[in-house]
């Protein structure tokens, strides 16, 4: 039977992140190159597993407990700073306005304009949630650590310097700076579900390799997100020792961003 992820393309083709881009100012680019979290940084377990409810509403905040119950003690450590806890807001219609603009046709996205806010998009997940709910579980498990990456990434400064850096880019340079931002979240999203592992059950890695499978740019489409390839590298090396410090997505030379 065919299986309904070709509805909604692509994992990562379907997760967008938008920022306002500050008028003026001198970002510190050193800030993409220095690494954030220490090598010796191993994120510990949440201890959560699967939010099992089809409420994405509730899914989202269960989600958010689990991740900021890991990721506020290593921002902290490592970078003195208290992660803020952003807003879900589940939308059920075509499109949404939002800080960032108006947008469209995207499964999840998360902006990072004044009220940090991850958006899911009701419609599509409902449509998922009834055909596959075992995988469906995990895709919406994935989609939020993955989304929570960029508020990690906003956090921090990363998404400030590097949607600047881009917005004086053009055409792939803009493109492959894009991939580097989108494949640190992942990485993240990625290290964080291989610390849960064991709460996340024996299935729950056979349905993530199989969705990595089909994690990546669309061909035709803008090369913002990364190759299938790249995807599953930077993806299996966070899962591997669940050690964020290895994402060095943005140090890390063209043909790994691909």
């Amino acid at each position: 039977m065919k299986r309904p992820w070709a509805a909604v393309a692509l994992l990562v083709a379907a997760i967008s992140v938008l920022y306002r881009l500050p008028a003026n100012g001198g970002p510190e680019w050193t800030v993409l190159a220095d690494p954030v979290f220490p090598a010796s940084v191993q994120l510990l377990p949440a201890h959560c597993g699967e939010p099992v409810t089809k409420d994405m509403k509730a899914f989202g905040e269960r989600m958010l407990d689990c991740l900021a119950s890991v990721w506020g003690p290593v921002v902290q450590q490592t970078d003195g700073l208290v992660m803020r806890r952003p807003d879900v807001v589940v939308y059920w219609t075509a499109e949404i306005p939002t800080r960032c603009g108006v947008v469209r046709d995207t499964t999840a996205y998360y902006c990072g304009a004044g009220a940090e806010v991850i958006y899911l998009s009701g419609p599509a997940f409902r449509r998922l949630f009834s055909a596959w709910p075992a995988d469906s579980r995990s895709y919406a498990t994935l989609v939020l650590a993955h989304e929570y990456g960029h508020h990690l990434q906003n956090q921090l400064g990363i998404m400030k310097v590097s949607t600047t850096r881009q917005s004086r880019l053009s055409g792939a340079a803009a493109e492959e700076e894009s991939r580097r931002r989108e494949l640190q979240a992942s990485c993240w999203a990625a290290a964080f579900l291989g610390a849960d592992r064991v709460a996340l059950g024996p299935g729950f890695a056979s349905r993530w390799r199989s969705l990595l499978s089909r994690t990546g740019d669309l061909p035709g489409t803008p090369r913002l997100h990364g190759s299938v390839a790249s995807n599953r590298y930077w993806a299996q090396l966070g899962f591997a020792d669940a050690r964020p410090g290895s994402c060095r997505t943005f140090t890390a030379t063209r043909a790994m961003v691909e």
